[in-house]
């Protein structure tokens, strides 16, 4: 495993990490069964992706390039549109889109995985990961724009 793959296997789990701790707190201090096992699902595949680096080196092609899990995907647009509001890059109201947005993708997850038994079905993850890129577009235009936002409206 190389520096870059520690560093973005660090990163990654700094970021399981943050979500845990932003559930948590939209929970008032737990976590519901939907949202540990989608912490888990990260886990899982963190710790397969560092089992698999370990036995082959570092990832420079085949499975699992670019391959990102939804949670994961979600977890970063979060990020971003955090980052976004606080360097004053995405003003109140893109914030505010983009927030909906991220928020309407993961209520129409929990719905398919409760109508599929915790599970998603191919379709299903193959139309949210085309909202997820439709959003990402809309975040990386927003934030480009050259509309900052003055700091009193931050």
């Amino acid at each position: 495993m190389d520096r870059g793959e520690s560093d973005r296997a660090s990163r990654e789990l700094g970021s399981i990490r943050g979500e845990m701790e932003r559930l948590r707190t939209q929970g008032g201090g737990r976590l519901s069964e939907m949202d540990r096992g989608r912490l888990q699902e990260r886990i899982d595949s963190l710790s397969r992706s560092i089992h698999w680096m370990r036995g082959h080196g570092p990832i420079t092609g085949g499975p699992g390039v670019g391959d990102w899990s939804l949670e994961r995907r979600e977890s970063w647009l979060q990020e971003r549109i955090d980052r976004g509001r606080a360097d004053g890059s995405l003003s109140r109201r893109e914030a505010y889109r983009a927030q909906a947005g991220l928020n309407d993708i993961k209520a129409d997850q929990a719905r398919m995985m409760r109508r599929s038994y915790g599970r998603l079905r191919e379709s299903d993850r193959a139309v949210l990961q085309d909202r997820l890129d439709r959003l990402s577009s809309a975040i990386r235009w927003a934030r480009q724009n050259g509309d900052n936002a003055p700091p009193w409206r931050r």
